[in-house]
């Protein structure tokens, strides 16, 4: 028996295979190198940019390895290209949501109900529990800073949000509105 009947079959796919690797890793390369913001409901953007994930790599998975689909291997493979998928689609969905929009702004006030100071080496961030829902969430992440100088109950901020071009509204900036009971009555809102 020769060498070449011996060995077992090597898998391979489709030439398209290789964008499976490369789709993702350029989507990183433009986020990371740009920067990214997220919009308001994360939780929204999680489960739209999830959605749109996976509906994108599994046609790419089928013509690429409909063949070879029982190769352990190729399992393997598959599984880390598609972790590459679903994060560098969601900060890309992020991405072109807000830096795409071009829809116009709206402002809203709203009280602070709570704060909440998280720390971290590179990035700490405050977060801010809002007494009503403002596009869909009731927390939004501002500068840490912030939770120094806003007083739950008492104060308020001053969103200017935009719609997003993906429909996921985000925080354009956040000003404080101290005493925001008296300023509303100032502006008789």
């Amino acid at each position: 028996m020769s060498k070449a009947a011996q060995q077992p079959p090597h898998a391979s796919g489709h030439a398209l295979s290789i964008l499976i690797l490369i789709i993702p890793i350029a989507e990183l390369i433009w986020i990371f190198s740009t920067g990214v913001r997220l919009p308001a409901n994360h939780v929204a953007l999680l489960r739209e940019a999830s959605l749109a994930a996976v509906c994108l790599f599994i046609p790419m998975w089928l013509i690429s390895f409909w063949k070879t689909r029982k190769d352990r291997q190729l399992a393997a493979v598959t599984a880390f290209t598609f972790v590459l998928w679903f994060i560098a689609g969601i900060f890309t969905y992020a991405k072109v949501n807000i830096d795409f929009d071009d829809g116009p702004t709206t402002e809203v006030l709203v009280k602070v109900a709570d704060t909440y100071k998280s720390s971290g080496p590179k990035a700490p961030s405050c977060s801010l529990t809002l007494d009503g829902e403002v596009a869909g969430t009731k927390l939004i992440h501002v500068k840490r800073d912030y939770c120094d100088r806003i007083r739950p109950g008492t104060d308020g901020v001053k969103l200017k949000l935009r719609s997003g071009r993906l429909s996921l509204p985000w925080v354009e900036e956040v000003t404080i509105v101290l005493d925001f009971d008296l300023y509303r009555q100032r502006l008789k809102i």
